[in-house]
């Protein structure tokens, strides 16, 4: 069974969560684990959801380098979900320059 690891940090004030598979990060949002977690196991129930902070520490030390001002470029792999078209745009917005403007 494909597994999704979670793990629940603070960015400022707010509860930030990574999502991470064996594939890369999957999901990066300001919410809860607990909430993230119900929704993933109600939207996909192949998934063994589980908490593990080691899986997602990779990626979370990236992004807190970002947040901090001192990244400006990811080499992260990711697990992107969705249809045709919002792949299309995942993959689209992860070739925009760091600075730069771009529209499609």
């Amino acid at each position: 069974m494909p597994k999704l690891y979670l793990h629940e940090t603070q960015w400022q004030q707010w509860p930030m969560t990574l999502g991470v598979t064996s594939k890369g990060l999957r999901i990066l949002e300001f919410r809860s684990v607990a909430e993230i977690r119900e929704r993933e196991q109600k939207l996909h129930p192949e998934l063994d959801v589980v908490l593990d902070e080691a899986a997602a520490e990779p990626c979370l030390t990236q992004l807190k380098e970002y947040f901090n001002g001192n990244r400006k470029v990811f080499d992260m792999s990711l697990d992107l979900q969705g249809t045709p078209f919002q792949l299309r745009v995942w993959q689209f917005l992860v070739s925009i320059p760091y600075g730069k403007v771009a529209c499609y």
